[in-house]
């Protein structure tokens, strides 16, 4: 029998951010050792490792990605509003529930194609730079797209318990 509670969900919650936090982090820490090493050697030595630079590009794409992600489970995103903070609180939960919903859709749609892009770059056997395939380099988008949907749809429910509060005060 699964253990279903809210503590437990709230367990599962912060060891999936403790996850992410990790992997942003290490993300980070290789991408200044790298660079640092990689601008080291061209100043000292004249030279530099090969592939070093497209390895960093994609190192920068995929920290953007998990920062994307990181923002998103803590609420930071960047928001464009210019009129939900006018409306009354009834109707703010309300917006902002519908915004979070369609934001899921839409980065659930993107996962969903950006992981057959990658099934399809997976049966090609293309790579991007020396042997890294694409599919592998790709996969931060139907992974960070997924993770995206999954923070989106718990802001949807706290959302909608807010509502639910809201509606039952009244």
């Amino acid at each position: 029998m699964s253990d279903t509670s809210p503590a437990h969900s709230h367990r599962v919650l912060r060891v999936l951010a403790r996850i992410e936090d990790a992997l942003l982090v290490l993300m980070l820490l290789a991408l200044v050792v790298l660079s640092a090493g990689q601008i080291l050697l061209r100043n000292l030595f004249g030279t530099g490792l090969l592939d070093m630079d497209s390895i960093l590009r994609l190192l920068v794409l995929w920290s953007g990605m998990f920062g994307a992600v990181v923002a998103t489970r803590q609420g930071r995103q960047i928001h464009i509003d210019v009129w939900s903070d006018r409306l009354p609180l009834r109707w703010r939960t309300r917006v902002r529930l519908a915004v979070e919903l369609l934001t899921a859709a839409v980065c659930a749609l993107i996962a969903w194609y950006s992981g057959a892009f990658s099934v399809v770059e997976f049966g090609t056997g293309s790579t991007v730079f020396a042997s890294v395939p694409t599919w592998l380099a790709a996969g931060i988008f139907p992974f960070a797209f997924g993770l995206l949907t999954f923070h989106y749809c718990v802001h949807a429910l706290g959302s909608a318990q807010r509502m639910r509060k809201e509606g039952g005060s009244q």
